[in-house]
């Protein structure tokens, strides 16, 4: 990013705080959204989702889109996430599959 950029960019935002701010939970959703592909574990794979979620509203609320945020809260972590969680402990899914190839 140019120079311009980066400071119209900062200008957006109140402050430097709320910059940095941003970046640091932009990184930590991109981090947790790795970690949803990554993880083997369904349980520890879902938490990472969650966080994805969480992180997602601390974006929109940082970019003052407060009625968006609460409705991810209300359908995505308060439905979906734990519809996920119900469905996984039904299944009682403790260790993945060994796939035997021979």
């Amino acid at each position: 990013m140019s120079g311009g950029a980066l400071r119209g960019l900062a200008a957006f935002f109140c402050s430097l705080w709320d910059f940095t701010l941003y970046i640091g939970v932009a990184t930590a959703a991109l981090g947790l959204a790795t970690g949803v592909i990554i993880v083997k574990s369904p349980i520890n794979a879902l938490f990472c989702l969650i966080g994805v979620f969480i992180s997602s509203i601390l974006l929109l609320l940082s970019i003052r889109v407060e009625f968006l945020s609460m409705i991810l809260l209300i359908v995505y972590i308060g439905a979906i996430a734990i519809l996920f969680l119900f469905v996984i402990m039904l299944l009682n899914l403790k260790d993945p599959q060994k796939a035997n190839f021979s």
